[in-house]
């Protein structure tokens, strides 16, 4: 044996290929992307929905709505049209609106 050697016993030589081995996934790459591919369609689809009335409520069809909102955009720098609070106070700033939107609810 020469200066330079080590010797190790047998269960230190076990462990050190342990730590040295690659960790085994127990699951395949490709089906974790599957898996998670999956799962963010699901999410899209579920919240879809509430996505698109609160977009449609943001950016309204009524070109009345529309320059409300733009209006009230110009003035207040800290209005959002994404929140139903903020385009509530705003189409009140707007009688003509408030009127029509009441006329147009069932009695």
């Amino acid at each position: 044996m020469s200066a330079n050697e080590t010797t190790i016993g047998p269960w230190i030589e076990a462990l050190v290929r342990q730590y040295l081995a690659e960790p085994e996934l127990s699951v395949r790459p490709r089906r974790l992307g599957l898996v998670v591919l999956t799962a963010v369609l699901a999410a899209g689809a579920a919240l879809a929905p509430m996505l698109l009335r609160l977009d449609h409520a943001a950016y309204p069809i009524d070109p009345e709505e529309q320059r409300a909102l733009a209006a009230c955009g110009r003035e207040d720098p800290t209005f959002v049209r994404f929140f139903a609070s903020d385009r509530a106070a705003c189409y009140k700033r707007f009688p003509h609106l408030v009127e029509r939107a009441a006329a147009a609810q069932p009695q």
